[in-house]
């Protein structure tokens, strides 16, 4: 993360509730921990989840316990959000959706501004569709 790219994080994690910038991992098997069916023995979202973690980790992120959401903040400015990483969120959300888990993705400019939703629905279609082709 870039200076500028840390500048934004902290500022947005200092005027939009709940957004951080450290303890993912841990923070997200919590809420796994109390979100998921302790009985059900076979868990592979945590498995999908650390497995995009490990080779995108978001800049920012939050929890909304009540509404099982876990919302990802990319800020643009030297790692641009590519087509493999929203191709690997859009996965990771229909992963999550299976087990009733909302997946979440912002993007901020590299001044912590112009907050945007992306609705990953689209992405997971045109990744399935390739994957019939």
């Amino acid at each position: 993360m870039s200076d500028l790219e840390q500048i934004a994080a902290k500022k947005i994690a200092m005027t939009h509730d709940g957004w951080k910038r450290f303890g993912y991992k841990k923070t997200v098997l919590d809420a796994l921990a109390r979100w998921l069916d302790k009985d059900e023995p076979d868990h592979d979202l945590a498995a999908s989840i650390f497995a995009v973690s490990d080779k995108y980790l978001p800049d920012l992120y939050k929890i909304d316990e009540d509404k099982k959401i876990i919302g990802l903040m990319e800020i643009e400015d030297y790692s641009k959000l590519r087509t493999d990483k929203l191709k690997a969120y859009s996965e990771l959300w229909h992963d999550a959706d299976f087990y009733g888990i909302t997946i979440e993705i912002y993007t901020a400019d590299r001044y912590g501004r112009n907050i945007e939703y992306l609705d990953l629905f689209p992405g997971f279609c045109h990744t399935a569709e390739e994957a019939i082709k």
